[in-house]
């Protein structure tokens, strides 16, 4: 289980509304290093990220949904 601090939180969703491509790139880097370090699925990662923004941020449903289906990793079809 990951957990994001409500400050860390909002200043993902700040990142995102004010910064969205380099949030994407950002929010990349650390799906990648997470599952590089720990063995921590994207999957988990974008998951437990969107579900902080849900609670802490500002972004419409709307805008989060957008957003985050464009981390989603891709799948083995």
């Amino acid at each position: 289980m990951l957990y994001v601090s409500r400050p860390i939180a909002e200043m993902l969703d700040w990142f995102i509304r004010h910064y969205p491509e380099a949030a994407h790139a950002r929010i990349g880097d650390i799906m990648h290093a997470a599952h590089q370090k720990w063995e921590i699925p994207a999957e988990e990662t974008v998951r437990t990220l969107r579900a902080a923004v849900s609670m802490d941020g500002k972004l419409s449903d709307e805008d989060r949904k957008a957003f985050f289906a464009l981390l989603a990793p891709p799948t083995n079809d």
